[in-house]
């Protein structure tokens, strides 16, 4: 079977590296971008990313910097109250920077690109 995801777009916030509360100590991190689904509109795309992916995603990183995700589907269930409830997100194998190095990422920040 395949599961396979790229994605491009915009961090919608800061990433936060969290640590699991498990016999590893997991670092992990939550996250999600804008992916352009129209020249106006916009898709919001949950990922989720673990150990040092996450934080090399969260150092070089921020909100409105543009990526590159490579990842696969997945879909967590939980019951809450008696409801279940499920969630889709990324799960982060590789990034990259759309135009080679995060420097100029960086730069592209402060400029009006819509994606």
């Amino acid at each position: 079977m395949l599961n396979n995801v790229i994605l491009q777009g915009r961090l919608t916030g800061d990433v936060e590296v969290k640590v699991m509360n498990n016999q590893k100590q997991t670092k992990y991190a939550n996250f999600s971008i804008a992916v352009p689904k129209t020249k106006d509109e916009a898709m919001f795309i949950n990922l989720k990313a673990f150990g040092e992916t996450a934080e090399n995603i969260a150092k070089y990183f921020k909100k409105g910097n543009g990526i590159i995700i490579n990842g696969k589907l997945d879909v967590s269930q939980y019951e809450k109250e008696g409801q279940k409830t499920s969630f889709t997100a990324v799960v982060v194998n590789s990034f990259d920077f759309p135009i080679g190095n995060p420097k100029e990422n960086a730069q592209k920040e402060n400029e009006n690109v819509p994606f």
